[in-house]
This record gives structure tokens, sequence and C-alpha cells, in this order.
């Protein structure tokens, strides 16, 4: 994986290059009055505008602004950590009201604000790929606007299930088999000693991605301390300090899908985790996540495929407690006998694993994970018995 890996990051570094130089070009060529937009592509803007960089020529002096939290649309608005960010850049506000960051540089020097503009946009806004960009014109402005277009193919899905089928497709070439996916339904990528979970929502397009690169913390100031350096020092990705978890995230717009894109954070996620969390753990006195996820490791069988029908099923129950009834799982299962006593032996297997990794826990003092464990096993014990009440059911005549 570390070849695709590099290959992938040279791509996507390469993408950026030419980005920039467009974008400098074209801002070296904006005339007095005139303006540039580049912002984000793909999302629904009723309540606010998708993350956005205006530039305009005002005399000697390029004026660039940011979109700020009063702007900027519920799933785009900018983390605590995305503000310090831009406000090291340069950036401020002219108020505390103001809808923009702001910050002014030459006009002379192009370069040196397309550079802003991009660190602004990669840090800040976590625009992973220039092909999530567009741009826009006011005036005259350069006969060469920024190329953010690449050549990859972009899907836009039609629901969550469709969204599902599409990271599915991007994870398994890259795990060389099915992607296995937990009890809440999130995608499971392991690699190395990291474990990253893919999760998409029902009423968002909206990917997130999420490993725990430490576990069981013990100095707290320290890892305050370790969790900013790493904010600063790695982008794309935010650290956060979670109890006594160190955890890596990023978020990834659905809508339009470029799986390019989604391999590529996937990979930067994985591999950051994977290439720091031993020193960090030993650092903090705390533990790495493979030492406690058991189930993923190399010396246990691989677990059986989860069956489409039973991820219809964990998205049914998602609506609430109890919603995941005898008569709904048969209709779901169309009364059909065998595919329910598949699911029940699948379940059955699923239990016995969480059972043997709630005891390992217990033995290597991981109690807190030992109760993740049970409540897992509840879960497959409970599902197994309303399947059982489901195979009872007779189809209505």
């Amino acid at each position: 994986m570390s070849h695709s890996r590099s290959g992938l990051d040279d791509a996507l570094e390469s993408a950026w290059r030419r980005f920039l130089a467009s974008l400098a070009d074209a801002l070296d060529e904006l005339e007095p009055r005139a303006a540039l937009d580049v912002r984000r592509e793909g999302l629904d803007e009723f309540d606010g505008v998708a993350a956005s960089v205006h530039m305009r020529r005002d005399g000697d002096h390029i004026v660039v602004e940011a979109a700020s939290n009063r702007v900027l649309a519920s799933s785009q608005k900018l983390s605590k950590t995305a503000r310090r960010q831009l406000r090291e850049l340069g950036f401020a506000k002219s108020s505390k009201g103001a809808q923009h960051y702001t910050v002014v540089l030459p006009a002379t020097h192009v370069d040196q604000v397309a550079s802003l503009v991009v660190d602004a946009l990669r840090r800040a806004y976590v625009v992973v790929h220039p092909s999530f960009l567009i741009t826009s014109v006011d005036w005259h402005v350069a006969r060469h606007l920024p190329e953010a277009r690449a050549s990859v193919e972009v899907v836009r899905p039609g629901g969550k299930v469709h969204l599902d089928e599409l990271i599915e497709e991007v994870l398994r070439p890259m795990l060389g088999h099915r992607p296995i996916r937990d009890f809440d339904g999130d995608f499971r990528y392991p690699e190395g000693s990291a474990v990253v979970f893919i999760q998409t929502r029902r009423h968002s397009p909206l990917i997130r991605l999420f490993a725990q690169m430490v576990l069981g913390v013990q100095d707290h100031d320290a890892a305050l301390r370790a969790v900013n350096d790493l904010n600063r020092e790695i982008l794309g990705i935010t650290f956060t300090l979670d109890g006594d978890k160190v955890v890596a995230s990023a978020e990834l717009q659905g809508s339009p899908f470029v799986a390019e894109h989604l391999e590529i954070l996937v990979t930067h996620l994985a591999d950051t985790v994977a290439s720091r969390d031993a020193e960090l753990a030993e650092r903090l006195g705390g533990r790495v996540y493979a030492n406690v996820d058991v189930c993923s490791s190399p010396a246990d069988d691989a677990p059986p495929e989860i069956h489409p029908v039973m991820v219809d099923l964990f998205h049914v129950e998602s609506a609430g407690p109890g919603s995941l009834r005898a008569s709904v799982v048969a209709a779901m299962c169309g009364y059909d006998a065998g595919l329910l006593n598949n699911l029940i032996r699948w379940n059955e297997d699923q239990e016995e694993r969480w059972r043997k990794s709630r005891d390992h826990a217990h033995g290597t003092n991981e109690h807190d994970f030992a109760q993740v464990c049970e409540a897992q096993r509840a879960h497959a014990a409970r599902t197994v018995r309303t399947l059982r009440k489901a195979l009872r059911r007779q189809q209505p005549r």
C-alpha cells in the first residue's frame, strides 16, 4: 500500500501545484476592480454559502476575503482549529460581526496571494483536491483561469445507499476483498496499527472518516499540546482529545462523489495514524488502537462478509430503539427461510467474536474496551432472537 500511497500523494501535490500556478497567473492579470472567486462545488447551500475565497483588485493591492461562519452553510462551519489556522495565515476580521476574514497584500505579490489562498483552502476549509473547486470571474480577468477540474469521474449519489455502494467500490480494491462493516454500518479500513472508520449519514452527503489514534491517555496536558502540534503540522486531518482518547478525523463531501478523493483521504488518514500512534502513545502513557481492536488481528480468521440485507436491517434499526421488529425483518427478507437462517448464523458468529474480544480485553485489563465488546455482543444476541422470531412469521396471504 505504501507504493500506492506515494503515487497518490504525488498526484495530489502535482494537482495543487498546477492550480496554484494557474491562480497566480490569473491574479497577475487582474485589472482594477476585477474580482475572482474560488469556492467549493456541489453543496446544498439553502442555509448558507459554500466554503469560498474572494479576491479583488483594489488599486495597488489585492484584497483576499475568506468566508466565515457568519455566512457558511451548516455543513461547512469552520472549527476552532480551522479559525485559528486562518489567523495564523494572516487573516483577520474587521469586526466581531464581519462575514469574512480579510488580508490585504500588494498586487505585485501574486505568488504569495495564490499560496495564501491555497493554504486556506487546504488547511482551514479542508478541500482535498482542486477538482472540488469552481471559479467565477467579474469584470475582466485573465484569459487562463485556474484549471481546477481534473479528468476524474464525478458521480452524484442518489442517496445514502447509493453513496455506500460507491464507497464500497473504492475500498474493495484497496483491501483486496469486500470491506467489513460494523454494527453501526461504518466501513472499516485497517492498515498497520490503524483502523479507519468511514461513516455516512442518512440526511447528508457528508462522508466522515475517523480513527482512534491513542487510547487510555494518562497525561492530558501533554495530549492537548500534542493535538495542537499535530493540527498545525498535518493538513487535511483534525486531531482532537476526546476524554482519554486522541482521535484523528476528516470529512469529505460525497456529492459530487469522486473515487480518487476518497482513496487519497483514506490512505492519508491511515498512514498518518499508523506512522505516529506508537510514539504518541508512549509519550502520553496510553496505547494504540490496534492493541485493543482484537477483531482486526491478522491471526484471526477474516470475519464473514456482511449480507446487504443485514446492512438494510441496521439502517432500519438506526431509526430508534425497538424499530427492528420481527414482522419488519420477515418482510424485508421476503419471508425467505434460507436467508433468515444465513443471517442468524452470521449474527451468531458475530456474537462469538465479540465474546472472545470481550474476554481478551478483560484479560489484558482493557476494561473500557471490554464494555464496548459486551455491548456489541449483546446487540448481536438480540438480533439473533429477532431473526428467530421472524423465521416463525408466515407471509400474509
